[in-house]
């Protein structure tokens, strides 16, 4: 049972966000500053490019591509549409393009509160 149900929203609009990257967009889901845990959609532009060298994260990230294709330098494939992918603390990724004709909606989910053990 939910105790205090006015924490839940059935729909709710969700603001654009910039990002450090220009032609892409986050759509912050849910964010808590306690844990720094966050869901988002990552919205790539046609034609967008990462730039050069590879990333890695000391949490867990995974994706869910909603709609387009990106590709991944490190693994030298292009993760489409209905694809998942999961990135233990620490695993390479990236740089990412996107298609001169096609973006990417991309599902994020970041949780830095799973500590690497």
């Amino acid at each position: 049972m939910v105790k205090n149900e006015s924490h839940f929203h059935m729909a709710m609009d969700v603001a654009d966000t910039k990002t450090a990257w220009p032609d892409v967009t986050d759509k912050i889901l849910s964010y808590d500053p306690d844990t720094k845990n966050e869901t988002k959609l990552q919205i790539y532009a046609p034609g967008w490019k990462q730039g050069h060298g590879t990333y890695t994260h000391a949490f867990w990230e995974e994706i869910f591509v909603v709609s387009g294709k990106i590709y991944d330098h490190t693994i030298e494939r292009w993760v489409g549409a209905g694809e998942y992918a999961c990135r233990p603390p620490g695993q390479k990724h990236g740089p990412f393009e996107c298609a001169p004709d096609e973006g990417a909606v991309v599902l994020l989910i970041n949780t830095p509160s799973w500590a690497r053990a």
